[in-house]
């Protein structure tokens, strides 16, 4: 299993400009960082290969799936670029060297069409087809698309482990499959040890805040069901604490993270590192 975080915490989106989080990721221990990069030049991408590079870190891309991007959408255009990007952080993914593309990559958002079940199931139709599209160019690249399942605050399309099954199933990719995030499982999983069983071998890759968004192990997740479950599906890809402070304000408004936690950034990436590894 190997151990990650994602910049969230202190910067959002990744660029060349913090490659000094890099050195401090590294210092903590951990063997992965996941990132988020909005900025394709050529003069960002490279020096962010020769950060990674420098301080031997794995890498997990992650995508910002806004509404120009919405491959759910029944605008065609709008469906194109959301698979365009997909690819285009694929591609980013080959000069990276990362092997994982994560996040929600149906397009974030709440559609209140989708109280009628006709418009739904187009939407459906159209993630499908798209992500089928995607899926292939990912094999074609030796990469993995993992679809992140998100609270009912953030999206009324994929919500639990068994929607996300059910999408990858109709999908039929080998390189798609689930990321669960147990912040978003507290809210909408019945079980956390029974929904990270239900994935099986299609749990791709699995974020680990608390069930506040802060420090893992300061709160009331069923930690030890969570470890339980990994231990008997047999999980050896990458545990990622995505954790969000309100200094990061792009993101305190789209999480709705409103209080400043009792810790700093640096002791929240520490210390939740430490419950982890000695927890899973």
């Amino acid at each position: 299993m190997k151990y990650g975080i994602n910049t969230v915490l202190w910067t959002w989106p990744f660029n060349h400009e913090r490659l000094d989080l890099f050195k401090k990721i590294k210092e903590m221990g951990y063997d992965t960082v996941e990132i988020a990069v909005e900025d394709m030049s050529e003069k960002n991408v490279n020096a962010i290969k020769t950060g990674l590079q420098e301080y031997n870190l794995n890498c997990v891309i992650c995508g910002a799936y806004g509404p120009d991007r919405n491959i759910m959408s029944e605008n065609r255009d709008v469906q194109k670029q959301g698979v365009e990007y997909i690819k285009k952080i694929i591609d980013m993914a080959d000069i990276f060297n990362a092997k994982m593309i994560v996040g929600p990559t149906y397009s974030v958002g709440i559609y209140t069409g989708f109280l009628n079940p006709d418009n739904k199931k187009r939407a459906w139709d159209n993630c499908v087809k798209n992500l089928k599209e995607a899926g292939k160019y990912a094999e074609l690249h030796g990469k993995y698309i993992a679809v992140e399942p998100l609270n009912r605050y953030e999206t009324n399309f994929i919500n639990t482990a068994e929607d996300a099954l059910a999408l990858i199933k109709e999908i039929n990719s080998p390189n798609i499959g689930v990321q669960l995030d147990v912040y978003h499982m507290n809210i909408e999983e019945k079980d956390l040890e029974k929904a990270i069983i239900s994935t099986g071998k299609d749990l791709f890759h699995l974020h680990v805040p608390e069930h506040d968004r802060g420090t893992p192990g300061t709160g009331h997740t069923d930690w030890t069901g969570v470890a339980r479950a990994l231990k008997k599906i047999s999980f050896s890809g990458c545990v990622v604490i995505e954790s969000c402070d309100p200094k990061v304000e792009a993101i305190a408004g789209a999480g709705a993270i409103w209080r400043t936690f009792d810790y700093n950034q640096d002791e929240l990436a520490q210390k939740g590192l430490e419950f982890i590894r000695r927890v899973l």
